[in-house]
């Protein structure tokens, strides 16, 4: 659970399958590039696309760092588990 953690804090394009969580988080050339699963074809355009394309790469990865910040950030939730553990 910790992987797309890392990922957005590094601020670098996400290449991923359209599977599991990711379709909730991540959508294709918004805040990352969502390859269909198991096509090997799809995942090596997403890689050229990243290659050909530095500036819009670029737009992508900040777009995910700030989807990690918004739902991965544990500063997110500090505050809400102090009230939970202290009762309030």
């Amino acid at each position: 659970p910790f992987k797309v953690c890392e990922y957005t804090a590094a601020a670098r394009p996400i290449i991923t399958s359209d599977s599991g969580a990711m379709v909730h988080y991540f959508e294709d050339k918004k805040n990352a590039l969502l390859a269909r699963t198991g096509n090997l074809n799809d995942f090596t355009e997403k890689l050229n696309y990243v290659l050909d394309n530095p500036d819009e790469a670029e737009r992508i990865a900040l777009e995910g760092h700030k989807t990690g910040l918004q739902h991965f950030n544990y500063l997110r939730y500090t505050s809400v588990l102090d009230d939970l553990i202290s009762g309030r």
